[in-house]
C-alpha cells in the first residue's frame, strides 16, 4: 500500500512539473535584432533604424538605433519626419540599438522623446545633446523623470530660454547649458522664438554639421549674414568658435 501511495506522489510530481515547465514563458534574447525578413515593419534609413506602429491616428516611426553608416558618424541630427511620418523615440522593445564607439553630439528637434535613460548605455563617448526647441514642453514626455534624456549628458539649450527648462524640469542649475551658436530665421511671425539652429563648440573648434537651409514660403534663401540687416554673408565652413557667442541670421529674397 505504502509503494503505491509513493508511486501515486511521484507520477503527480512529474505531471506538475511538466506543467508548471510548458507554461514558463522565455524572453526573446535581448540582443537579437529583428531583420526586415522577419518582421515587414521593420526598416532602415541611410543612418537610422526603423519600426512602423500602426495606430488608428496614423503612422508612426520609431526610431531603434543606428545602421552602420550611422554608427560611423561623431554628430547626428534626429529627423522631424521619416517618409512624412512622424517620429517617435523610445526602447520599449529593444534596449541595444543604439551602439556607437564614436557618436559625441545628438541634435533633437521640438517634440521627439527620449523615453529610457539608457537609450544611450553603449555610446561611450556621448558628450552633448543640442534641443532645437525653445519650448521645454515641447519634450514634455521626456522630461517626466528626471533619468529621462540621460541624466549625466550635458543638455544645451538656447540661453533666454534656460530658465524655463529649468523652472519646467526642476533640474539643478548644470543641467542645462546655454547654446553658443545661433541662428535666426529672421523674419516676423517667426516661431521657436525665432531660432532655427543651435549648437554648441569648444573655442577654436569649427562646425561638423552643416544644417539644411530654411525654408520659407514665397522667398528664396540667400545665406547667413552676421547682422540681422544682412549686410555681411559668411560660410558656416569657415566659422571657427571663440569666445564670445555667434549670432547669425537668414537672408531672404522675394
Amino acid at each position: 500500500m505504502y509503494k503505491k501511495i509513493k508511486c501515486i506522489i511521484v507520477v503527480i510530481l512529474i505531471i506538475v512539473s511538466m506543467v508548471l515547465l510548458g507554461s514558463c514563458h522565455v524572453e526573446p534574447n535581448a540582443f537579437s535584432i529583428p531583420t526586415i525578413e522577419e518582421d515587414e515593419n521593420y526598416f532602415e534609413t541611410e543612418y537610422f533604424t526603423c519600426y512602423m506602429y500602426h495606430f488608428s491616428q496614423g503612422d508612426v516611426v520609431n526610431i531603434l538605433g543606428l545602421t552602420e553608416r550611422g554608427q560611423e558618424k561623431e554628430e547626428i541630427v534626429i529627423p522631424e519626419k521619416i517618409d512624412g511620418k512622424s517620429i517617435i523615440w523610445n526602447q520599449r522593445a529593444w534596449t541595444n540599438y543604439w551602439r556607437s564607439d564614436k557618436l559625441k553630439k545628438i541634435f533633437i528637434p521640438a517634440g521627439i522623446d527620449v523615453d529610457r535613460s539608457y537609450l544611450f548605455k553603449y555610446c561611450p563617448k556621448l558628450e552633448k545633446l543640442i534641443f532645437l526647441s525653445t519650448d521645454p514642453e515641447e519634450y514634455r514626455s521626456g522630461f517626466n523623470r528626471q533619468s529621462t534624456y540621460g541624466g549625466g549628458y550635458p543638455k544645451y539649450v538656447y540661453e533666454k530660454s534656460r530658465t524655463t527648462f529649468l523652472e519646467y524640469t526642476s533640474y539643478s542649475e548644470s543641467s542645462f547649458t546655454a547654446a553658443n551658436i545661433e541662428m535666426f530665421n529672421n523674419y516676423e511671425n517667426e516661431i521657436n522664438e525665432g531660432i532655427y539652429w543651435m549648437d554648441h563648440l569648444e573655442e577654436g573648434k569649427k562646425l561638423k554639421t552643416i544644417p539644411a537651409n530654411p525654408i520659407r514660403e514665397e522667398y528664396e534663401f540667400t545665406g547667413w549674414y552676421v547682422e540681422k540687416e544682412c549686410i555681411n554673408i559668411i560660410n558656416l565652413e569657415e566659422i571657427t568658435m571663440g569666445e564670445e557667442t555667434i549670432t547669425l541670421y537668414a537672408g531672404w529674397k522675394k
